[in-house]
């Protein structure tokens, strides 16, 4: 083959992807390096950011787009895709994790990665581009000129912040970069420090998608004959910087061999339990107010964070869950409950990985019990003497950190954040047993009945742990409300105990 030959079977690519995504996008580079590859790092935004984009767009001869549940919602990914489908270009969709698949592509073949790269889906990609190598013209004209694009820097910052609500957090950081770069201003506003929350919430999604990405290759070098040996090498590299990340339970097989799956194995999404050693408590006496007195609180486990939004979903979509009436049978009143609103209601703060709210003390019960019959034990609510335990420790600390209070390592209204965060945030605000977001973020539904009732003579539920709309007096472990088990609010949540 002539050298004119080779260069004409090398391909312009032009990679789209959620820059939640950056190592997919990286490892499909490496894939394609005989290709003449650009993506964009999205780090720098500036005013003329679109005419860039188009001017590459056009340059390109292929179009990888990398489909994850943060591209297919990506303002800009779907921006790109539709100007390189106008433009004639080739479309090469590749899953790089597990999301609904958008209408217009529904139809298309992909190669599907999101359970790590196999020698099948590379052989799938190379020739597919190779085709396209083969069947497009030489010399292609562009069909479409890249014209500058008019920012409106407020309408940038708006979409900034629904997408921030909605977490998108890419969209939510690219959007407020360019709402700055087109000179965004407000009295009011430091956009400097929106960006910064925005690019924190960000950096922890990226995180925590580069976690899963490296547990996935991890578990496929294991079930790999020939590779077993290196996988279980790099499975106890992965487990001492992620002790707690195992949702394969890798580390229950003693035999150095993955166990077979049970058959109808359930987990969800960030469902980790912290062990809490059997202990003492100081609690508040109820015959002596004012007063404590120390109890000895049996070993349990603690969700290390709090139901998410992710989470509670899987309940709601289970044909068996959420309108299951057996879930509600737990006390006579949340049948009569789920009857009067026999719907979820909407969430306020969309995004996968942030905590859960909007939901009634009953609703709280059947989701433990739906869990419970799921994971084959009892889950429930805790109760106050296992809340302190798990917040004090055995140093009986102020904070769950320490004795000095520090904004940073929670959300209260001190941290005026505003919002709740998503629940693997706070990694330097956690529990002495590692538990996150014992103070602040959203309260915390309870076990714990109080002797008053609303006016159906129903008694109240403790809520515990303050929100982020309150201050950090109210986040004492000692302090809580009572409230009707019917309340629901965008700063109520709820997490779960299970008995060691």
């Amino acid at each position: 083959m002539s050298l004119l030959s080779i260069k004409e079977l090398i391909m312009k690519l032009f990679i789209s992807y959620a820059r939640v995504d950056k190592a997919y996008c990286m490892e499909i580079v490496e894939l394609l390096n005989d290709h003449d590859v650009w993506f964009d790092s999205r780090l720098h935004v500036g005013t003329n950011w679109w005419h860039e984009i188009l001017k590459k767009v056009d340059w390109c001869e292929g179009f990888v787009y990398l489909l994850s549940p943060d591209s297919v919602q990506s303002s800009y990914c779907q921006r790109e895709y539709e100007m390189a489908k106008n433009m004639g270009r080739a479309i090469f969709p590749v899953l790089v994790r597990e999301c609904t698949m958008p209408n217009h592509l529904t139809e298309m073949h992909y190669v599907d990665i999101s359970k790590g790269v196999t020698i099948e889906s590379v052989k799938s990609l190379l020739a597919s581009i190779h085709h396209a190598e083969l069947s497009q013209p030489h010399h292609k004209q562009a069909r479409e000129k890249a014209n500058n694009t008019t920012i409106d820097p407020l309408e940038a910052f708006t979409g900034g912040m629904t997408a921030l609500q909605k977490g998108l957090f890419d969209d939510a950081v690219f959007l407020l970069k360019l709402a700055k770069a087109n000179g965004y201003k407000s009295p009011f506003i430091n956009i400097d420090e929106v960006l910064e929350e925005a690019e924190r919430y960000l950096k922890s999604q990226m995180e925590h998608v580069e976690r899963e990405r490296n547990y996935k290759h991890i578990v496929e070098l294991i079930r790999t004959p020939i590779t077993e040996k290196i996988g279980w090498e790099a499975f106890a590299n992965f487990r001492a910087q992620y002790p707690d990340y195992d949702p394969e339970n890798l580390s229950k097989d003693s035999k150095g061999r993955i166990l077979p799956k049970p058959s109808g194995g359930f987990t969800l999404p960030l469902l980790e339990w912290c062990s809490v050693p059997e202990g003492k408590a100081d609690i508040s006496d109820p015959q002596k107010k004012g007063r404590k007195q120390t109890v000895t609180v049996p070993a349990f486990s603690m969700s290390k964070y709090l139901v998410t939004n992710a989470q509670f979903q899987m309940f709601i979509d289970d044909p068996k869950g959420y309108h299951n009436r057996a879930w509600w049978q737990f006390d006579p009143n949340a049948y009569a409950s789920y009857l009067r609103h026999p719907f979820p209601r909407e969430i306020k703060y969309d995004g996968a990985e942030r905590p859960r709210t909007r939901v009634t003390w009953y609703e709280a019960m059947a989701f433990c019990q739906w869990l419970s019959d799921k994971l084959g034990c009892p889950i429930t609510l805790y109760n106050y003497a296992q809340w302190v335990r798990a917040y004090s420790g055995d140093d009986k600390r102020i904070y769950p950190w320490g004795n000095t209070f520090d904004k940073t390592r929670c959300n209260t209204r001190e941290s005026q954040i505003r919002i709740p965060t998503v629940v693997t945030r706070y990694t330097n605000g956690v529990s002495p047993f590692g538990i996150y977001d014992m103070m602040g973020n959203v309260w915390k539904w309870s076990s714990d009945i109080s002797e008053d009732t609303n006016q159906a003579g129903i008694h109240k539920q403790i809520i515990r742990g303050g929100s982020f709309t309150s201050p950090v007096e109210r986040a004492d472990p000692h302090f809580s409300y009572d409230l009707d088990p019917n309340t629901f609010h965008i700063s109520i949540g709820f997490r779960l105990v299970k008995p060691d």
